[in-house]
């Protein structure tokens, strides 16, 4: 997808986004080489992840974008927000 549009899709599934149980921040990230987009999550543990990704999200997803996402989880050690002005490390 181009940039364009694949920007107005994410703008317009943000409100599943906000206020969703256990997400800390998500980055809306665009690959132009290949025109295919990206999220990072950061949740408060795996489990409110899991708990987000249901069958019908995904199946939701497909129809939005024309393709299953592909999930993979990692354990988030520390973020530095150099906007926010803040470090925040998860050693939990």
């Amino acid at each position: 997808m181009a940039r364009g549009e694949i920007l107005e899709k994410f703008k317009s599934a943000r409100n599943k986004f906000i206020d969703a149980e256990g997400l800390l921040k998500k980055y809306f990230c665009y690959d132009a080489s290949d025109g295919s987009g990206t999220s990072v999550y950061i949740w408060e543990n795996l489990s409110c992840a899991k708990a987000f990704f249901t069958p019908a999200m995904l199946q939701a997803f497909e129809q939005t974008f024309g393709c299953r996402p592909t999930l993979r989880h990692v354990d988030t050690l520390m973020t530095i927000d150099n906007v926010a002005d803040e470090v925040s490390v998860f050693d939990t």
